[in-house]
């Protein structure tokens, strides 16, 4: 017996996935609150009893940025996936990913003592994509889901596809390649985590609110461009000005071979700060943050 992690797309929220795939994931994190009332009286010191409130179910869970593998997982947090055809042939070549309404997702996971348990109405809250130098890009899902119960141990059969590998990763800013030390984007669809109704003790429905669309990039002590761009609010400012400069940021992350790729593109990117430190005889930490301002996220999945 192995643990295992398996997601599939639901049709609608809270019915288990028709298909349940297996993906590579390097922690899983469930979690069940049962929120109880405890009952107090004026004729005791402790409640007289207790009963359970509404249930908050949660998993979250951090997975290998493997094409096939994270589609589906893509495709809930966005909530719109369209078909890439070539333009001679018409066959698929990839996916691309926009912002829509989220969407909920099926997610199983095994454990070595043939016990398995499965998530439904899993709606991902949050999504993390992180690209660290010397290691490989992986995306980390906070769900919110309706319901878990015991399923039968089923553990998948996962593909050999490879994860798309931080040493063969470029990130341009306004079309320009800069050396990157690390990217992280966060991707917060704001779910209603208290959407409740009367005669049901579980999450009724997906309900978002404003999606927020943040990040953090360490770039090289000599990158003086998007250091000043952060620093002051414009590449080629050396004071602070009032009108900040907006760039594009793409991420290009390719599977060791370079034959697959995934491109993330942020437009209309803001710094509202930048961190800057010297450590003894150390290069000097430039920490950038920014947050998208305008429409247009994107990630596009070769097939």
């Amino acid at each position: 017996m192995s643990r295992y992690l398996k997601v599939g797309l639901e049709d609608s929220f809270g019915t288990a996935a028709t298909t349940l795939i297996g993906v590579r994931a390097s922690d899983v994190s469930p979690n069940v609150n049962h929120d109880p009332v405890y009952l107090d009286s004026i004729d005791g010191f402790n409640p007289y009893d207790a009963v359970f409130g509404a249930h908050t179910v949660k998993c979250t869970f951090t997975a290998y940025a493997i094409k096939d593998q994270i589609n589906p997982i893509l495709n809930a947090a966005f909530g719109a996936e369209t078909d890439i055809t070539d333009p001679t042939t018409g066959a698929v070549i990839g996916y691309k990913y926009t912002l829509d309404a989220p969407k909920s997702l099926t997610v199983e996971y095994g454990e070595r003592i043939s016990k398995a348990y499965q998530f439904l109405g899993t709606v991902p809250n949050q999504i993390k994509l992180s690209a660290k130098a010397k290691s490989v890009v992986t995306v980390e899902v906070d769900g919110i889901a309706k319901s878990v119960s015991e399923v039968a141990y089923s553990a998948p059969t996962y593909d050999t596809n490879l994860p798309f590998v931080c040493w063969n990763t470029s990130v341009t800013f306004a079309g320009t390649a800069k050396p990157v030390k690390d990217l992280e984007l966060t991707i917060n669809r704001n779910i209603d985590q208290n959407e409740y109704i009367l005669d049901e003790s579980t999450l009724h429905d997906i309900v978002y609110g404003e999606t927020s669309i943040e990040g953090t990039i360490t770039v090289l002590e000599s990158d003086v461009d998007e250091f000043y761009r952060a620093l002051f609010g414009d590449s080629a400012a050396t004071a602070l000005v009032d009108e900040p400069v907006k760039v594009d940021i793409v991420m290009t992350a390719k599977i060791p071979d370079g034959t697959k790729s995934m491109v993330v593109t942020i437009p209309s990117v803001l710094y509202p700060s930048a961190d800057y430190r010297i450590r003894g005889k150390n290069p000097a930490d430039k920490s950038i943050s920014f947050r998208a301002v305008g429409d247009g996220i994107s990630v596009v999945v070769d097939a």
